[in-house]
């Protein structure tokens, strides 16, 4: 197998895992905590792009949870802005969860940008 594929595979992966554990976070969130909504959709962006980013391998794990995150707001303007309601609806409803979702998710991001290397402490604890 050719080492593109493999890449692309595991993209399409952490897609799909990112996808399912965020709506997965959505109904339970919704149903089971009491949490304020804001406080829920920084979890939900969070959960989404830090679970989606371990299905990558962990050299590309810093760039690939910013590509994650572009995919989860990319996903959660189309999903608000096609409200059935009036035009206003989806313009609201977006304002309301997309700011949330992207603190929760650049969090996310921070954590696999700030987080130091593997390689790089065994390569302190030789020295």
């Amino acid at each position: 197998m050719s080492p593109l594929f493999q890449i692309l595979a595991r993209y399409v992966a952490a897609i799909f895992v990112a996808f399912v554990v965020s709506w997965t976070t959505i109904f339970i969130g919704f149903d089971v905590t009491s949490v304020g909504d804001d406080t829920l959709f920084a979890i939900i962006g969070f959960a989404g792009v830090f679970s989606g980013t371990f299905c990558l391998e962990q050299k590309h794990r810093r760039f690939g949870s910013i590509i994650l995150l572009g995919i989860g707001l990319c996903f959660s303007i189309s999903l608000f802005s096609s409200s059935d309601g009036g035009p206003d609806d989806g313009f609201l409803l977006f304002l309301y969860s997309f700011w949330p979702l992207m603190v929760g998710g650049t969090a996310a991001v921070l954590l696999f940008w700030l987080k130091p290397r593997i390689d790089g402490l065994k390569t302190r604890s030789k020295l």
